[in-house]
């Protein structure tokens, strides 16, 4: 489901009839026996003698309208943002959003919609004054002595708060909360986080807020995004894609010189200047197992030889020492049956 806007229903309301079950289950009906948790969930299309309990589920959708929540003359600055930034807030909202859900539910950390709908509900009011909604044209509070560049960091602290914010309200039991805490994030907060993300929460609907937040904490001081409306590819907070092949970041091209430097599927020179290049991931694979200008042991080491070559000269040193290598082997060979030998005798 989204987060605000307009409203309206996928199925109508119809009167009940006369319990036969083709006409109910076109109309979305399941009947079970009670209300209890199992038979709900087991409940079926055809109606039984004992079947006393008839629902249907009702899909409301909601579509996301940022011009709701902020101004245009804040809104439609920047098409883009600072793509950390973003991303910072976006995994707040989320963390702090899952943790609040697992701190409302039992010990089986079941979700249920009733729980994450008021969660969400409650995470969007708590974020109305850090996106300026409501008439709130001012930052909030704590912000407004905070520099500019250090806000991002100052709201996502603040929305830390969020879990213990809901847990007087919402929680079964705030004696479970207080001292059960930790556990329950400990065991649940990925699974769940995972869960809200790919069903209630996506990462497409984050990113949106956390550029509404972005662009009210932001103005007038334009340091995550600047002062223009439709910027387009041109502006240094576009998403850029990493050029390297197989890395799947995008970034704000003002940090792509940045994320070049580190990234693991930068090609670099073999630090043996084999004259290969490798994947900055996979070069010290590439220097322990493929590198023609390593060093690598004789393969008859076991049997005594102390040689260390350059891998490439390995196959030149095993010629050249064919037969010296002969005679390790048999003088292996000769201890060996002395071995076998002597524990024969033994036995």
């Amino acid at each position: 489901a989204g987060m605000m806007g307009k409203n309206k229903s996928s199925l109508k309301l119809k009167s009940g009839g006369n319990g036969s079950s083709a006409p109910a289950a076109a109309e979305g009906w399941r009947y079970s026996i009670d209300f209890s948790s199992s038979n709900l969930q087991n409940a079926t299309i055809k109606r039984g003698a004992l079947h006393f309990v008839r629902r249907r589920r009702l899909v409301r959708h909601k579509i996301f309208d940022p011009s709701q929540l902020q101004a245009d003359d804040i809104r439609l600055k920047c098409d883009h943002c600072d793509s950390e930034a973003i991303r910072d807030i976006s995994d707040k909202l989320l963390e702090v959003l899952s943790i609040a859900t697992l701190l409302q539910t039992d010990a089986n950390h079941a979700l249920t919609e009733a729980v994450i709908i008021r969660c969400k509900e409650r995470l969007m009011d708590e974020l109305t004054p850090s996106i300026g909604g409501g008439g709130m044209s001012s930052l909030p509070p704590y912000l407004r002595k905070v520099d500019p560049p250090t806000r991002v960091h100052t709201l996502c602290t603040e929305l830390d708060k969020f879990p213990d914010k809901t847990t007087s309200l919402l929680s079964k039991s705030a004696y479970n909360s207080m001292f059960n805490r930790q556990d329950v994030i400990r065991d649940g907060l990925s699974d769940r986080m995972g869960e809200i993300s790919a069903r209630y929460m996506s990462r497409e609907e984050r990113d949106e807020l956390a550029r509404l937040m972005i662009r009210h904490v932001d103005t007038p001081d334009f340091v995550l995004h600047c002062n223009k409306a439709k910027c387009g590819e041109g502006c240094e907070y576009s998403p850029t894609p990493c050029p390297n092949h197989g890395c799947d970041v995008r970034q704000s091209r003002k940090h792509m010189e940045r994320h070049d430097a580190m990234c693991g599927y930068k090609t670099v020179d073999c630090t043996n200047k084999c004259g290969e290049r490798i994947p900055k991931n996979r070069l010290k694979l590439h220097l322990a197992q493929s590198c023609e200008l390593r060093d690598a042991s004789c393969p008859f080491r076991f049997m005594g030889c102390p040689a260390v070559v350059l891998a490439k000269d390995c196959p030149a040193h095993l010629a050249d020492g064919a037969g010296g290598h002969l005679l390790l082997v048999a003088a292996h060979m000769e201890e060996y049956g002395e071995q076998i030998k002597d524990m024969q005798q033994r036995m």
